[in-house]
């Protein structure tokens, strides 16, 4: 579970889900499939963090290297963008690699560096979308 502070919205995971819950308004939605689909058309979510500005979700497939492991989102989780590097995403500037069968992720809560561990491919960061607003150095 993680907790989205500015727009006061729980992000959980469960059976391969990922859902939304609105504190304000008590509604809570299942949002997978907002998220892309993977080269075979499947969409599995393990894990879920945020910071005060981005929402990330990652998960495996265990039987194939998934393309869209990690994904976050700028908008409450409307628009998702892969982060995972691919053949099929226009995402080369997120490295040679990264974030493959991810499993589980967290952000540190200053510098809104996302961490991501991976069932097979090690340890991967990737830094908040350029342009979003600093948190000033505060959790």
């Amino acid at each position: 579970m993680a907790y989205d502070q500015v727009r006061t919205r729980l992000y959980g995971t469960t059976d391969e889900k990922l859902f939304q819950y609105d504190v304000e308004a008590g509604t809570l939605t299942e949002i997978t499939g907002r998220i892309p689909a993977d080269q075979f058309g499947n969409r599995r979510v393990f894990s879920a963090a945020v910071d005060p500005h981005v929402v990330y979700a990652c998960g495996t497939r265990n039987t194939y290297s998934t393309d869209t492991a990690v994904v976050r989102s700028t908008d409450a989780g409307q628009i998702w963008q892969v982060l995972t590097r691919g053949l099929r995403f226009d995402n080369a500037s997120f490295g040679l690699d990264g974030g493959r069968e991810a499993i589980t992720l967290r952000v540190h809560p200053k510098t809104r560096v996302l961490f991501v561990g991976t069932g097979c491919y090690g340890l991967w960061t990737f830094g908040p979308p350029a342009g979003s607003p600093s948190n000033g150095g505060t959790p």
